[in-house]
């Protein structure tokens, strides 16, 4: 597995942030592009794994977003 390196800059930027006391919280995100997709279907098993039940699909007309976060 290929380690991210912008992710993980990222991650100890927010945790040095965080310490600091200059932010209390942070999401951080990536995106990842999977082709054709169903997105109601991705969106169902999103929410089946997902118990936070906190997931979202958004689109603008040209992308569509499809998130889930704990």
């Amino acid at each position: 597995m290929e380690v991210d390196t912008g992710l993980m800059s990222s991650i100890s930027e927010a945790v040095e942030r965080i310490r600091a006391g200059e932010l209390l919280q942070v999401v951080l995100s990536r995106r990842i592009y999977l082709g054709q997709v169903d997105p109601f279907s991705t969106l169902s098993r999103y929410m089946e794994g997902d118990r936070s039940l906190y997931v979202y699909m958004y689109s603008d007309g040209k992308r569509l977003i499809l998130g889930s976060s704990p």
